[in-house]
């Protein structure tokens, strides 16, 4: 997700430089015992994300159905789930 961000602030934003309880999945696939050389997720990320996937999962059998799922679900999300904090932690440029 981060390859393509060269932005220091939406870096800071959406990653955790200390290890939370959230990502500890991601902490036993270090490769390097000494080394932290992975990425992990912001707590305002792990929390945003699980809200959308909540979502998600509360909404599609409603409307797999349909036409025009994506758009559908995209429009459910961004009315539902809370993103105002990338603008506050994150750059205005791309929030």
């Amino acid at each position: 997700m981060l390859r393509g961000i060269n932005c220091d602030d939406c870096t800071t934003c959406l990653t955790s430089p200390e290890l939370l309880e959230t990502n500890a999945f991601i902490y036993f696939k270090e490769y390097e015992e000494d080394k932290q050389l992975l990425t992990y997720p912001s707590e305002k990320l792990v929390e945003t994300v699980g809200a959308s996937i909540t979502l998600l999962e509360s909404k599609m059998p409603k409307v797999a159905h349909m036409g025009s799922v994506e758009e559908k679900m995209t429009v459910a999300i961004k009315e539902t789930v809370d993103f105002g904090w990338v603008g506050l932690f994150g750059c205005s440029l791309h929030s």
